[in-house]
């Protein structure tokens, strides 16, 4: 279970920036991060129509933009954007994961949405705790493998994986019911 951590001034409710905002629940996108095996299989399950994580659709096309997950590595931090396929050479960063290996047993973890999209301050991390045992979530196991080479997904506008299909985005009220 992810809570949702703002800065913010009072006790009024959390509201995205935009619309479109809506329609990628950064907690639902936390909680497939933690069930995944690796950051291939996080990308596939992302772009799910059955899972029905993703009903973003920034070209405005009524379809669901694929988005592809890019990870950079610097020692024990782990940068995965999660970005928006939206035309032939435009992309847009939707979410950052910021993963830092904090001991040989514990990661720091936090899911921050982009601030056009979401608003300033915008971020998700582990409700219980910040600090995340290693071996609870299977993701760990490959991120931090001895040889682990970086995850960057090839696809883009209009080359897609074989199992991907375009689907319609549905209403908030039909999103938020799945979800």
């Amino acid at each position: 279970i992810f809570g949702i951590e703002t800065k913010a001034q009072d006790e009024q409710a959390i509201v995205t920036a935009t619309e479109e905002a809506q329609n990628l629940d950064l907690i639902a996108v936390m909680n497939l991060f933690k069930e995944s095996n690796n950051l291939e299989e996080f990308e596939k399950l992302l772009n799910d129509p059955v899972k029905g994580i993703n009903n973003l659709d920034l070209n405005h096309d009524r379809q669901a933009d694929y988005i592809r997950v890019l990870e950079t590595i610097d020692g024990n931090y782990r940068v995965i954007v999660l970005q928006s396929v939206i035309g032939q050479n435009d992309f847009q960063d939707v979410a950052v994961i910021n993963v830092e290996r904090t001991s040989q047993k514990t990661v720091k973890v936090v899911c921050q949405g982009n601030t056009v999209l979401y608003g300033d301050d915008y971020y998700v991390e582990p409700e219980t705790e910040v600090y995340v045992h290693i071996y609870n979530w299977p993701i760990w196991t490959a991120l931090f493998a001895p040889h682990y080479s970086y995850y960057h997904s090839p696809y883009y506008w209009n080359y897609y994986p074989n199992y991907y299909n375009h689907y319609y985005v549905v209403s908030y009220y039909d999103y938020y019911g799945r979800i």
